[in-house]
């Protein structure tokens, strides 16, 4: 008999990562680079956030409100396509010298609609709940 849980289980696909393809700010045209989003509820981001949250209470932050942003989003950057090694110091000066790709990156990491079938038992009519949306609910079993 298979766990009642498992057709719930998403732990695969919020390991997955998401691209974002880079523009010019200046031009708005594509550049050909790419940066590669952990989802917000990614294990390796899990960890790497609260390394960083503890490093930020031990050491106390100060300086620019832009970098203190670039060093909790840096866990978010899985990888890219530039000619340097996607490390954390790197990561770090490139979101410190783009603070306009942070709310994009935050956007992508916490979208998580892609984690859900868009389909729903009720939504054949075009009326139906979203597939998160509770179902109406059958009856609990007790014990």
């Amino acid at each position: 008999m298979s766990n009642p849980f498992d057709r719930y289980n998403t732990r695969a696909k919020i390991n997955q990562r998401q691209r974002i393809y880079l523009a010019d700010p200046d031009t708005g045209k594509s550049t050909g680079d790419w940066i590669d989003i952990r989802y917000s509820l990614a294990d390796d981001y899990a960890e790497a956030r609260e390394q960083v949250l503890r490093d930020i209470a031990i050491q106390g932050e100060e300086g620019p409100a832009v970098e203190r942003s670039a060093r909790i989003i840096a866990p978010l950057i899985a990888g890219w396509s530039f000619d340097v090694e996607c490390n954390a110091e790197n990561i770090y000066q490139f979101l410190c010298l783009a603070p306009h790709l942070h709310n994009a990156i935050i956007e992508k990491a916490t979208t998580e609609g892609k984690l859900y079938s868009t389909a729903s038992p009720n939504s054949a009519d075009g009326q139906g709940e979203s597939s998160i949306s509770p179902s109406p609910r059958k009856e609990q079993k007790t014990a």
